[in-house]
């Protein structure tokens, strides 16, 4: 069972605004619940037991399994030719093959945690990370001021990332790199988007909590 809470992040307004406060938070909300829906939805309900299990089974893995793994987690799944089941499944969109560029061997992943985890965790982040710095961060300070933020490096591998070149090309739906004039340095900015009222602003960034009721302990 997963539950999402979804709040407004603490921030000093106007008074003016506060009639606007649970219009703007229903309004994130249903941006985000929608994203989750399409992601949802672009999967096949109707996927074999075998494929299911897999993809249940998968959920509690933070990184997916190595490959040379495969034979071991098909047998306690009590698959057969687990390596065919998993191309096939890579083929329709459910699986992926990910190796970060520390990482020593491909890892299978599943294809819709991976899209859940850009959206709920990733995209909030980076938005958050963009509304401290005024919408402009330089693309070489990014990582220093991500860890700043939130006390951690960015974990390119949870999110099937290879670095923050492919994060920018992911959330492309909320930022673009451009480059700075005359110093040539590559530059990450918030795309501007409408709020309720119509008026073009950086996007108001979400604290979203997920409180996973399955109590999972692998790769912890």
């Amino acid at each position: 069972m997963l539950i999402i809470i979804i709040c407004l992040r603490n921030r000093q307004v106007h008074s003016s605004f506060y009639d606007l406060h649970m219009t703007t938070n229903t309004y994130i909300m249903s941006l985000v619940c929608q994203q989750l829906q399409e992601i949802r939805s672009s999967f096949d309900p109707h996927i074999p037991p075998v494929h299911k299990t897999l993809l249940d089974e998968l959920k509690g893995y933070k990184v997916g399994i190595p490959i040379s793994g495969l034979p071991s987690f098909g047998n306690y799944l009590g698959v057969k030719g687990i390596k065919k089941v998993v191309a096939e499944m890579v083929k329709k969109g459910l699986l992926l093959y990910f190796k970060g560029p520390e990482c020593e061997e491909t890892y299978v992943m599943s294809a819709r945690a991976v899209a859940v985890r850009r959206i709920i965790y990733l995209k909030n982040d980076v938005e958050e990370l963009l509304n401290r710095h005024g919408g402009k961060i330089a693309f070489k300070s990014f990582e220093v001021l991500y860890k700043r933020q939130f006390h951690f490096p960015i974990n390119y591998e949870f999110y099937a990332l290879t670095d923050l070149d492919h994060l920018c090309q992911v959330l492309k739906d909320i930022l673009v790199v451009e480059v700075a004039n005359p110093s040539g340095a590559k530059v990450i900015k918030a795309l501007e988007v409408a709020n309720p009222s119509g008026a073009k602003v950086i996007k108001e960034a979400v604290a979203v909590k997920i409180y996973n009721l399955r109590k999972r302990k692998r790769n912890e």
